[in-house]
């Protein structure tokens, strides 16, 4: 572990409220600024992360320091803001799956529109692999998990080799791991 000591300043808010016809609403700010930082050394240890790369040279321990509240947005930036408008509980979708036999139940996370096509797109195409854990762990708020019940598998699509040489991660298995994490 790092052996450090820091002073930041952080700012973390949330208002979430139900609206009309089972639709979340969701808001959320963050930011943190390092007012002051120490560290003897970066840990001895490799770093593998898939669609991470660094230069040990250049990294700096103040560069891996993210605050304790808030962590999963600083990881992506010092300062953040989401907005959200998602459709709760949207069913079992078995009636409309052509082969059925042997499923329990089919549930979709989100309705597939810009938003989310926009956020697919900087998972895939704009090295974010770790965006995938977060849609996966988000996947709890939206999946009717008393109705889905326990899981027996969970098995991520997998990626053509040549797909997954490009982009160096296949992203179902980052939503998967996610997922699981619930």
């Amino acid at each position: 572990p790092i052996k450090e000591q820091a002073k930041y300043s952080q700012t973390t808010w949330q208002i979430e409220t139900e609206l009309p016809f089972s639709i979340n609403f969701g808001l959320q700010y963050f930011q943190f600024d390092i007012l002051s930082f120490k560290s003897d050394s970066l840990p001895d240890v490799t770093i593998d992360i898939p669609g991470f790369e660094y230069d040990p040279e250049k990294l700096t321990p103040e560069e891996l320091f993210t605050p304790g509240m808030g962590t999963p947005l600083a990881i992506l930036s010092k300062r953040a803001g989401l907005l959200s408008f998602e459709k709760t509980n949207l069913g079992n979708w078995i009636e409309n799956v052509s082969h059925s036999e042997g499923l329990d139940g089919v549930y979709s996370g989100w309705y597939f529109n810009d938003q989310i096509q926009r956020v697919i797109h900087s998972l895939k195409y704009e090295e974010r692999a770790t965006l995938g854990w977060e849609l996966g762990h988000h996947l709890e708020n939206m999946l009717p998990l008393d109705q889905v019940g326990d899981l027996d598998f969970l098995i991520p699509v997998p990626l053509h080799s040549v797909k997954k040489r490009e982009r160096g991660y296949n992203q179902a298995k980052w939503i998967a791991q996610g997922l699981s994490s619930i």
